[in-house]
């Protein structure tokens, strides 16, 4: 199974912890189906998962961290621990879900990660659509709703990566309300800082063509370029 957070080795309280937050999510969208009231980001625990009887117990994580509910414009929740993801934000679990997809290819044939793939074309668009479909149940994450207001456009926009075949493993994270596999944008996140719009030399915000980028290469066009990129904050 694909890793759903970034920073999980093999070490077992870590592999626990994974498993344990695995049956966390999968009980809430059960709980949710069953007519439960949508948590809100920042919702801490899964003690109302008890009792809603979806759980025997609370989950708790080995190591003892605490555990955190992010959750998205659209409601998608997923559960952060302060121990094993202690940074993780929305547009951060868009980035290491690709990471970690990347990263289970390693020591497979061609065949084998076609066979995960559910496609003989090992690209870009098929480590997207296994995303789409696997990690996000069929809808990419929406921009936070804290910073749409400094998107002035109105568009809804949804957060979505992009891996460069030069280096799989440094993915582009960028927001867009074209969900196909177009690359151009104009909203780009550079982790640790936030996300941040570009602007051309008359002043307007524009999209940029990003298939060549990857995400180190974009964050150093942010670093040298500063007159050419706002931060939504």
């Amino acid at each position: 199974a694909l890793p759903r957070f970034s920073g999980v080795t093999d070490n077992a309280k870590e592999n626990a912890c994974l498993s344990n937050r695995t049956i966390a999510e999968s009980s809430y969208m059960r709980y949710l189906a069953n007519g439960g009231t949508s948590i809100t980001n920042g919702t801490t625990g899964t003690d109302f998962l008890v009792d809603n009887e979806l759980l025997d117990k609370e989950i708790t994580c080995p190591s003892g961290g605490s555990y955190k509910w992010v959750v998205d414009g659209s409601g998608n929740a997923y559960l952060s621990c302060s121990v094993h993801n202690p940074s993780e934000n929305i547009s951060d679990f868009v980035m290491n879900s690709m990471i970690d997809l990347l990263k289970s290819f390693e020591g497979k044939t061609n065949s084998e990660i076609a066979t995960i793939l559910g496609s003989n074309s090992i690209s870009n668009d098929t480590y997207r659509a296994y995303l789409l479909a696997n990690v996000f149940n069929g809808t990419w994450p929406s921009f936070p709703e804290e910073l749409q207001s400094q998107v002035t456009n109105g568009d809804t926009l949804k957060i979505m990566s992009f891996s460069n075949s030069t280096d799989p493993d440094d993915p582009v994270v960028y927001s867009s309300s074209n969900t196909g596999n177009v690359w151009s944008a104009g909203l780009f996140y550079y982790p640790g800082k936030g996300w941040y719009r570009y602007i051309n030399s008359y002043g307007s915000y524009v999209n940029i063509t990003f298939s060549s980028l990857t995400g180190t290469s974009l964050k150093n066009k942010i670093d040298s370029e500063p007159s050419n990129w706002k931060l939504i904050d």
